[in-house]
């Protein structure tokens, strides 16, 4: 029945329908007897009371629908995405595997915060969409490369990388530093893959120091002052700034590492 609906929206337009449904409640009402007993001002009046009452309902109506499956609204919420798990294995060793829930019902957990990874120690990322989405996986290590190491062909609800039961790990080559995963919802297209990644470029590395909380949502505040240091905050608004028009933001992940010595 949905389906039909949008249907007939795409081919006849609101109005067509409009009138298809306004005809179809008051074929047999305005037959009623009691019009008879009525004076024509009277007729008017009610008439007027039932046209306003009926699209009243019909407003209801497609705000419901509208609102239904778009996710929590407030002031955590991190647009369609319902929920995602950062997932560490310490050392290579099955047993030992820390789960950090980023993102739960569509709102950051909290201030997450994540040890530093080790020479030996991997990752996986899983989550889900409220509704399916195309999306890209960014990955900018602290060599100031970037590479799209994961994608959707066509619109899904989750995000599994490395797909399946794998894990991850950082490049033994990146120096010490600070990774950022960066998930992009939106179409693009295999051909515009270097487009957008040569607009990114000018990004550099991640500035080097402690990381914000492990979980970032772009287009949020930055600092104000002046500063001589590069801010992370600001790395993203900047990021943001060169990010493809077909793309948008949705989640920014900061990955730290640190040598043996250090841990």
């Amino acid at each position: 029945m949905e389906s039909f609906w949008q249907v007939a929206v795409g081919v006849a337009g609101l109005g067509a329908v409009g009138a298809f449904i306004f005809w179809s409640l008051y074929r047999g009402w305005l037959n009623l007897g009691i019009f008879a007993k009525l004076s024509r001002k009277q007729t008017f009046v009610l008439m007027v009371m039932f046209l306003l009452l009926t699209f009243a309902a019909l407003v209801v109506v497609v705000i419901a629908y509208l609102k239904k499956d778009s996710g929590p609204v407030g002031k955590e919420e991190v647009a369609s995405l319902k929920e995602m798990v950062l997932h560490v294995r310490r050392g290579g060793d099955d047993h030992s595997i820390d789960s950090l829930e980023v993102v739960r019902d569509g709102r950051v957990s909290g201030e997450q915060t994540l040890e530093p990874l080790g020479p030996r120690d991997d990752f996986k990322i899983t989550g889900r969409f409220y509704r399916p989405q195309i999306w890209q996986l960014f990955w900018f290590d602290t060599r100031g490369k970037i590479q799209i190491v994961a994608r959707s062909e066509s619109a899904s609800t989750s995000v599994d990388y490395p797909e399946g039961d794998q894990m991850v790990a950082v490049s033994e080559e990146d120096p010490l530093g600070v990774h950022l995963l960066l998930l992009t919802t939106g179409k693009l297209p295999h051909r515009s893959e270097e487009e957008v990644l040569h607009a990114l470029a000018p990004a550099g590395r991640v500035p080097e120091g402690a990381p914000p909380p492990t979980v970032s949502r772009l287009r949020g505040p930055g600092q104000l002052q002046d500063t001589g240091v590069s801010l992370h905050s600001t790395y993203l608004h900047d990021i943001d700034h060169r990010l493809d028009d077909r793309l948008s933001s949705k989640l920014a992940v900061f990955l730290s590492t640190a040598d043996a010595q250090e841990m």
